[in-house]
């Protein structure tokens, strides 16, 4: 019953995009990021690629609940509910990617902005001394 509540929630924010689209970035519902907040065509980009992939994953997520529920396999609910949680968060992740790329090819990419696969990679460890090592 999760990924029906889920996906049920997800294909309303996607239907909303769909009938009603953000014109502003102001408004409540609209995909709001730094990215999609550079320009108003990447803001255009941002808002058609959020509908579509709540539209997708939103109908996707409803059609595993009903096999899911289908398969009374309902009583797995923490698995169901972390996983719906990766759902959700896959979906800024996908239309980050997609504006990211889309500004890239159109070279609006801000100067300041910082990746975040990028920045993970480049960090170091660097080993500290540790109480131990003081001692000695």
């Amino acid at each position: 019953m999760v990924f029906i509540v889920v996906g049920a929630i997800i294909l309303v924010i996607g239907l909303k995009y769909l009938i009603w689209p953000a014109k502003h970035p102001e408004e409540v519902v609209a995909y709001k990021s730094y990215l999609a907040s550079t320009s108003p065509a990447a803001f255009a980009y941002a808002q058609k690629e959020a509908r579509n992939v709540h539209l997708v994953l939103g109908g996707g997520t409803v059609l595993l609940g009903i096999f899911i529920h289908w398969l009374h396999w309902d009583n797995f609910f923490i698995i169901w509910l972390f996983l719906s949680v990766l759902i959700t968060v896959s979906i800024f992740a996908y239309v980050e990617t997609k504006l990211k790329k889309y500004l890239i090819k159109r070279h609006e990419l801000p100067r300041d902005y910082v990746d975040p696969d990028e920045n993970l990679a480049y960090r170091q460890h660097h080993r500290v001394k540790g109480l131990r090592d003081r001692l000695k």
